[in-house]
């Protein structure tokens, strides 16, 4: 048995983990459950910690995993490069997750985007994405994980050749560049579609999530190959041995 400790328990990714955890207690135990606003070290003891919260937050509970020697699963996005490098440099000491989704069948979409990329190099891409409207980044982790994977596919520089609006640009289409558009409505849980576009043919790759429980379940699967590893940077792809 996991013995978890859930930094964001109230909120909607943090209500549906707890279910699954109290749906399978032969594998899992809710250690300690945090809330905004509630004692950080509640964690100490825990096996592994999981961290759905905010950017600012999750940075706050890398130190506390710091502190107490406790691996972390971090299932947040929106993080700066900055904060990026502090995620990085905390895994020298820590063992830490690191995925814009946790889905399982999204981490398979990162790995048939990446070799798409590559076999299909002359193809443009264009990557769609639509969530509920509370989400509050845009494009989501999940879409910018997607266009990052497809610039190193083809050794492009990602800043560079994405593109997020294309309102007011008066000129032809870069073949180079990657294009992102977003919805935001309803209770969407999560849609991506990547197009690989020349003459004549298309290709797309979807995915779509209808409830949170596919993140929920991926990052318990996290959890528990998280908890036996060494200090690290680990994604889903180690999960999934892909």
């Amino acid at each position: 048995m996991i013995n978890i400790a859930l930094i964001g328990s109230s909120g909607r990714m943090g209500l549906e983990i707890t279910k699954i955890i109290a749906a399978k207690p032969e594998y899992y135990k809710l250690f300690a459950g945090i809330a905004k606003g509630d004692d950080i070290s509640k964690i100490k003891g825990a096996d592994v910690v999981i961290d759905f919260s905010t950017p600012s937050s999750t940075i706050k509970t890398i130190n506390a995993c710091l502190q107490y020697k406790i691996p972390l699963v971090i299932g947040a996005t929106g993080f700066s490069d900055l904060e990026k490098d502090f995620i990085s440099e905390a895994s020298k000491n820590i063992a830490i997750l690191f995925s814009a989704n946790m889905s399982l069948s999204v981490n398979l979409l990162f790995k048939l985007t990446a070799i798409a990329a590559d076999k299909l190099s002359n193809f443009e891409t264009e990557i769609f994405e639509a969530h509920h409207r509370y989400k509050k980044d845009a494009p989501s982790g999940t879409a910018l994980k997607l266009g990052e994977i497809i610039a190193e596919s083809r050794n492009l520089d990602f800043k560079t050749h994405a593109k997020f609006t294309r309102y007011g640009v008066n000129e032809q289409r870069n073949p180079k560049d990657i294009g992102f558009s977003v919805v935001r409505g309803g209770d969407i849980v999560g849609k991506h579609d990547v197009m690989f576009i020349d003459n004549g043919e298309t290709l797309t790759l979807t995915s779509e999530i209808n409830n949170r429980g596919s993140f929920a379940n991926g990052a318990l699967i996290a959890c528990a190959f998280l908890s036996i590893q060494k200090p690290g940077l680990y994604n889903m792809f180690d999960v999934l041995d892909i």
